[in-house]
C-alpha cells in the first residue's frame, strides 16, 4: 500500500537558486512511525507502477571467489578444518532465488495536491512504465509525470496489514508529509 504526496518545498538556507523538502526522510519516517504506523522495510519487497514484488533468497557458499560444487561442500562438511589448512576462503552470500509479481495487493492513494499543471490529477498510468516505489518512505524525488514533466513527490509505503489503520490516520499522515 503506497500513498503518495507533494513535497512542500522551501529555499535552501546556504545554496542559493536551490530548493529542498522542509521536513527530510528521516524527520517524516520518526513522525509516520510514532503517530501512524510502521513503514514497510523488508528488503525483500519492492513495491513498483505493475506490483507489489517479493522476493526470495537462497544462501550459496563461494570458495576462493567461485561458486562452490556439491563435492567441494561435501568435503568441507565432513572436515571443516579442510578451510584452515588449505588457507581455503569459504564465504557464504544471499542471492536471489525467485522474484515474483503480485498486482492483487497493489493499492496507490494519491493526496489531494497531487495536481498536475492542467488540473487534473495524478494517477499511476502517469509514472514512467518501469517505476519502482521501493519501500519505506520516499521525500522529495523529482519524478517524470506523464503531461507535466518533473514533478517533486514523496511517497510512504506500508505493509498492508496497517491498511485500516493507515486510512483512518490518513489526514495525519498528509499533514506530516505536506507540511
Amino acid at each position: 500500500m503506497i500513498y503518495i504526496f507533494k513535497t512542500k518545498l522551501e529555499k535552501h538556507p546556504e545554496i542559493k537558486g536551490k530548493l529542498r523538502a522542509v521536513k527530510d526522510a528521516n524527520e517524516c519516517k520518526e513522525l509516520v512511525e510514532t503517530d501512524i504506523s510502521p513503514i514497510e522495510h523488508s528488503n525483500k519487497v519492492r513495491n513498483t507502477k505493475s506490483g507489489r514484488r517479493v522476493m526470495t533468497f537462497k544462501k550459496v557458499k563461494y570458495i576462493d571467489g567461485e561458486l562452490a560444487s556439491n563435492q567441494q561442500l561435501e568435503a568441507l562438511e565432513r572436515n571443516p578444518d579442510l578451510q584452515f589448512f588449505d588457507k581455503t576462503k569459504v564465504e557464504e552470500r544471499e542471492e536471489l532465488e525467485l522474484d515474483t509479481l503480485d498486482t492483487s495487493q497493489m493499492e496507490v492513494t494519491f493526496s489531494d495536491s497531487c495536481i498536475k499543471p492542467d488540473g487534473t490529477t495524478i494517477t499511476l498510468d502517469d509514472f514512467p512504465d518501469d517505476f519502482s516505489f521501493g519501500n519505506g518512505i520516499t521525500v522529495a524525488s523529482s519524478v517524470p509525470i506523464k503531461g507535466a514533466g518533473m514533478m517533486v513527490l514523496s511517497w510512504v509505503c506500508f505493509n498492508d496489514t496497517e491498511k485500516t489503520i493507515v486510512k483512518e490516520k490518513k489526514i495525519q499522515l498528509q499533514n506530516i508529509m505536506e507540511n
